[in-house]
């Protein structure tokens, strides 16, 4: 393991020996500067396209729409659902006649199930870049109840596999960007993933994790993640954890490599000299005060960490309640972030252009 330190005569120049090391922030294209929308719960690809017309109702600019995975066939990362966006192609494109950029969300765990529309694992199978479990097969995860396999970010053989599918995806559906979500190896299960493999057969008989004489906080470290004995070819989940993100980003910064045009990815996930490779942003956030105030908080920390294009879920993405008057001050607010997202879960649909002409004046009066 290797220690730096650093040293100099302000704290801004400290930063800036950290930033050096680690690597220079990418610059995002101009369009990820503007007004983003991103709403789950949205089932047909139809009425996804009708969004950014509520926009134009309400003289409201919008710059970039998110796809949810409300797209996907059966959460399967890299699919697409024939019944429910069957037309999704079109749907993209009509969107992208009104000067609005598409990014889509792409979750880290790739189904053992293909989807109709993607044969992800059964070519990631077979070109063997898949992490490993102690009994040498790839080891099984879950996502949205999916049983999963994770790419190993570390294999030379995955970054060809990756860019491949990836590819293949950007191309067909005319994409502008990804959205690498859960890359922090998250899991429904903790460790090993039974019941998926009812008899244990992935469950290592010397745990790295029981080696440890002392652990943090006293939580298991699978909790919600692969098994930390888990094999990538250069080491264990156990010291590659935190590098999964960096390194995915890294292998998916290759599909932009000669392009015209800046390229844009954001990562769910990040570690020390992400900001080289993928912007980053608070999410999955509450719609409360004191959630809006951190948003400020983290916004300086990741300027600090050398990811300076950040923002937050405005107006909070999780929970039932919305006030108003609450977003429409965090509106104001994200107005001077460098990354500025409407972003709700499938409790709440209502967006920017339901506020009222009452709850921005109530705006001024309560969070000034």
């Amino acid at each position: 393991m290797q220690k730096y330190f650093f040293t100099a005569a302000t704290p801004t120049a400290v930063v800036a020996k950290y930033q050096k090391l680690v690597g220079m922030p990418m610059v995002p294209p101009e369009w990820a500067f503007g007004w983003g929308h991103y709403q789950e719960g949205i089932s047909k690809g139809n009425d996804w396209e009708m969004i950014p017309s509520k926009y134009t109702k309400a003289v409201l600019s919008l710059d970039s729409l998110w796809a949810s995975l409300d797209y996907t066939d059966n959460f399967a990362a890299l699919s697409v659902s024939a019944d429910r966006y069957g037309n999704f192609t079109n749907n993209i494109a009509t969107v992208h006649q009104l000067g609005i950029q598409v990014v889509p969300i792409i979750e880290s765990g790739i189904s053992m199930n293909d989807a109709a529309s993607n044969t992800a694992h059964t070519t990631g199978d077979a070109a063997n870049v898949f992490i490993k479990s102690m009994d040498k097969k790839a080891a099984v995860g879950a996502q949205h109840g999916n049983k999963v396999n994770y790419p190993d970010v570390t294999n030379g053989a995955t970054a060809t596999w990756w860019k491949q599918q990836l590819m293949a995806f950007k191309t067909k559906y005319v994409f502008d960007g990804f959205w690498l979500d859960k890359n922090d190896l998250y899991s429904d299960c903790d460790g090993y993933c039974s019941p998926f493999n009812v008899l244990g057969t992935q469950r290592p008989e010397k745990d790295i994790e029981n080696q440890i004489g002392y652990i943090p906080g006293g939580e298991r470290l699978d909790k919600n993640s692969i098994d930390v004995s888990a094999m990538y070819a250069t080491g264990t989940e156990f010291e590659l954890h935190n590098k999964f993100p960096l390194l995915q980003a890294e292998a998916t910064m290759a599909l932009w490599t000669g392009a015209k045009t800046r390229p844009f990815l954001m990562s769910s996930s990040s570690m020390a000299g992400q900001g080289s490779h993928s912007v980053s942003m608070t999410a999955y956030n509450t719609k409360t005060v004191e959630a809006m105030e951190q948003s400020v908080q983290d916004l300086f920390m990741a300027n600090i960490y050398g990811m300076p294009f950040h923002g937050s879920d405005v107006c909070g993405f999780s929970g039932k309640t919305i006030d108003q008057a609450l977003c429409a001050r965090w509106y104001l607010m994200a107005s001077m972030q460098p990354f500025a997202r409407y972003a709700n879960s499938q409790q709440t649909i209502m967006g920017p252009y339901d506020m009222t002409e009452t709850s921005k004046e109530d705006s001024s009066k309560q969070y000034l």
